[in-house]
């Protein structure tokens, strides 16, 4: 396998290469949590099928879409790949729930897969491309949401019903869902997890969460070079791996783009200059504000960008800095209420 492959080709490596079938690799908890983008609902009901005839019907059917940022054209061969992968194809799909509340600003989606011999995987979906979708991001990063109570209850549900032990993860806000879950687990629970993978997202507001207790061994933390969303009240007990990608840009945030080798993800030396600078300043922006505060920072945020014509991430993408910089400017001359 060549450097610059993603989890396309780590599929097609996969099925040349022996790997331990009980041993889950950080690449095979990225090909869970990626799948969670996966729209199932042409497929109907899906638990207690194989993932291999799911994908394989919705391939016939033509009907793969991608929830997600990732580009549908790398996101259609990734589902090929799975359908017919001898190593992923035949776990059974256990539970999959999305729940969608726009009233509650809530965004949630979990799915569940049985491993080979009896563990399971629980990954959560991120965001989709909606700055509406983002917002939640910033939210789950000072506050608690409906979406992490959901995420807790679906652990626990999964953690009575499993004789097995669980791993727990998610890309981007689902990264969030599975620390928060994983942190909120009480003792007995919490020695049931196996792994908490974290693929570049948002932390927990420290003052809400002041120290994190959930065992460090049990985390894995990953993010691209150029990262924004994992760096968001950062928890730096866990430290991260920083993974190349073949993007560029904010576009780095997209699971397909991140680089893996010989089954193994594909490390960087350090975040680059522009990613380092957005953190420090995101951090001097935000640092000594009440929660309250930064609520209303963030709806000023957001309302800014839809003046500035902003509705998606790829109106943000080209200069997210310039963008945010306006939005706190925006915040910062807003008239107060008489």
């Amino acid at each position: 396998m060549e450097t610059g492959s993603n989890l396309t080709t780590y599929l097609e490596w996969l099925q040349t290469h022996d790997l331990p079938r009980l041993t889950i690799t950080v690449p095979d908890g990225m090909v869970f949590s990626e799948l969670c983008y996966l729209d199932f609902s042409p497929s109907g009901k899906i638990a207690g099928r194989t993932l291999g005839s799911v994908c394989q019907e919705l391939l016939a059917q033509d009907q793969i879409k991608t929830m997600g940022l990732g580009d549908p054209a790398a996101f259609y061969p990734f589902i090929k790949a799975l359908a017919t992968n001898r190593r992923f194809a035949p776990l059974i799909i256990l539970r999959a729930i999305s729940v969608v509340n726009a009233a509650a600003q809530t965004q949630f989606a979990g799915m569940t897969f049985l491993l080979p011999g009896g563990d399971r995987y629980i990954a959560f979906r991120g965001t989709d491309t909606s700055l509406v979708g983002w917002k939640e991001n910033f939210i789950t990063a000072f506050d608690r949401t409906s979406g992490q109570e959901a995420a807790l209850a679906y652990v626990r549900a999964e953690i009575r019903d499993c004789t097995g032990m669980v791993y727990v993860g998610g890309h981007s806000k689902g990264g969030n869902l599975a620390l928060y879950a994983c942190e909120l687990l009480p003792e007995n629970e919490r020695e049931r997890v196996l792994r908490l993978d974290d693929f570049d997202g948002p932390g927990l507001c420290p003052d809400l969460f002041p120290e994190l207790t959930f065992p460090k061994a049990k985390v894995r933390r990953f993010i691209p070079e150029y990262d924004i969303v994992g760096q968001i009240f950062e928890p730096r007990q866990y430290p991260a791996t920083i993974v190349k990608s073949t993007a560029k840009g904010i576009w780095q945030h997209d699971l397909l783009s991140w680089q893996i080798k010989d089954g193994q993800v594909v490390e960087a030396a350090d975040t680059a200059p522009d990613s380092k600078s957005f953190h420090r300043w995101l951090d001097r922006s935000l640092s000594g504000i009440s929660l309250a505060s930064r609520a209303k920072i963030v709806d000023g945020i957001f309302d800014s960008f839809q003046k500035q014509g902003y509705e998606t991430l790829q109106d943000l993408a080209p200069h997210p800095r310039t963008a945010f910089k306006k939005a706190l400017k925006h915040k910062d001359q807003r008239k107060q209420p008489k």
